[in-house]
């Protein structure tokens, strides 16, 4: 059941992107905040498929918005998931997003959270040059760093802070 589950929403989560990779390029619309957008939902794929790779290894890989009939598709091995998918998607969303955030926008997909995930990507694949080139410019943006107090990190006063490179956030109910 859980493992059903967590299949649904991290494909949810994909078509959702897809849509919005098909669609958002066809809006009039700023040309920085489009790429932005489009950054975020390369970022969020690449997510979504590190996950299901991880989770379940050799998955059906979906770029593009499809029809119900046309879902059986035989699965991808893991590794080219890894080069084809999660490197590419956040290769170009390391370029597209923003370094920070204000305001309501805190919390989204930023450059360092791309260049981040991508690090891991390449850890999980032992790339270890790649991931040490990625970490690399995590570590030389000079946005994120460690709070002075550790048990800050998990306090709700201190929610956003200068060590998280992404985090969701949630409301308190």
């Amino acid at each position: 059941g859980n493992l059903a589950n967590m299949w649904s929403l991290l494909y949810d989560g994909i078509t959702r992107c897809n849509l919005v990779l098909v669609k958002v390029p066809l809006v009039q619309m700023d040309q920085t905040l489009q790429s932005t957008i489009l950054g975020q939902a390369r970022f969020l794929r690449a997510y979504y498929y590190f996950e299901l790779v991880n989770i379940f290894g050799d998955v059906p890989v979906i770029l593009v918005p499809l029809n119900a009939d046309q879902l059986q598709i035989p699965q991808s091995p893991a590794q080219q998931i890894f080069e084809s998918v999660i490197e590419a998607d956040l290769k170009i969303a390391a370029v597209n997003l923003p370094q920070t955030y204000a305001g309501a926008d805190v919390g989204r997909a930023t450059s360092g959270a791309a260049n981040a995930l991508l690090a891991k990507a390449y850890f999980f694949q032992s790339t270890w040059d790649s991931a040490a080139t990625a970490a690399a410019q995590v570590v030389s943006s000079n946005v994120y760093g460690m709070i002075p107090v550790y048990t800050q990190t998990f306090s709700q006063y201190y929610k956003i802070n200068m060590d998280s490179v992404f985090s969701v956030q949630h409301l308190n109910a």
